[in-house]
C-alpha cells in the first residue's frame, strides 16, 4: 500500500513528506488556461518544465471541465494530466479553480453561471450585481465542497500507483474589495 503525501513536523518545522521521505518542491505554476488542453501540455509545458529541472508543477484544475453537466463528472482531463505528469517524471499540485479565481466566478460550470437565482451574485453597495457568486451563497459553497471532495477521492482511487498527486486540489481564495459592498472573504471551504 502506498503512502499519501502529508505534512509532518520535523523539529517543529512543517515538512512535506512524499513516499515517506521529506520532499522539497522545485516547482513552477502553469499558466491559468494551459492545462485545459492535453495536446498543448504534452507539446509545450511538460518539456519546458523538464528543461528547467523542476520536480513539481502547480496545475490548475477547472470545475467547468470536471462537471459540465450538473452531477455528472468528466475526469478525462484530470486523468490525462496525471498520466502526462507521471510520464514526464513530475509531481502535480492541483490548484482548484472552483467558485472563485481572482474574485470572479469565471471557472464555474455553465449550468451554475446560468442559474443566478440559486447561485446568487455578490452586489456592490449600489445593489448592482457583479460577475462573482456571493461567498454568502450556501448552495454554491456546498456544491464546491462536494466536487472538491469527489475529485480528491476519485484522484486517489484511480490514479496510477505508486502514489496520487502530491496535493489535490488546493482551493483558491476569494477577495472581494470592501468598495463592492462585501468584506474581504477567505476561502470558506476547508481544504480536506
Amino acid at each position: 500500500m502506498h503512502q499519501i503525501p502529508q505534512i509532518k513536523s520535523d523539529n517543529g518545522i512543517p515538512t512535506l513528506y512524499v513516499k515517506g521521505e521529506p520532499f522539497f518542491c522545485l516547482s513552477g505554476e502553469i499558466h491559468n488556461s494551459s492545462s485545459s488542453n492535453l495536446d498543448y501540455m504534452a507539446g509545450h509545458v511538460w518539456p519546458a518544465l523538464k528543461e528547467l529541472h523542476l520536480n513539481t508543477a502547480i496545475v490548475p484544475m477547472y470545475w467547468e471541465c470536471l462537471e459540465p453537466v450538473e452531477g455528472s463528472y468528466d475526469f478525462r482531463l484530470a486523468d490525462g494530466l496525471i498520466a502526462q505528469a507521471r510520464e514526464a517524471g513530475i509531481h502535480i499540485v492541483f490548484l482548484w479553480f472552483g467558485l472563485w479565481k481572482n474574485a470572479e466566478s469565471m471557472y464555474v460550470p455553465g449550468w451554475m453561471k446560468a442559474d443566478t437565482v440559486t447561485y446568487f451574485r455578490a452586489e456592490k453597495v449600489s445593489g448592482e450585481k457583479i460577475n462573482t457568486i456571493s461567498p454568502l451563497c450556501t448552495a454554491a459553497v456546498e456544491k464546491d465542497a462536494v466536487v472538491d471532495t469527489d475529485t480528491a477521492a476519485k484522484t486517489e482511487e484511480t490514479s496510477p500507483k505508486p502514489a496520487p498527486p502530491i496535493v489535490a486540489p488546493v482551493p483558491v481564495a476569494i477577495d472581494i474589495d470592501k468598495t463592492l459592498g462585501n468584506a474581504v472573504y477567505s476561502e470558506m471551504v476547508a481544504f480536506r
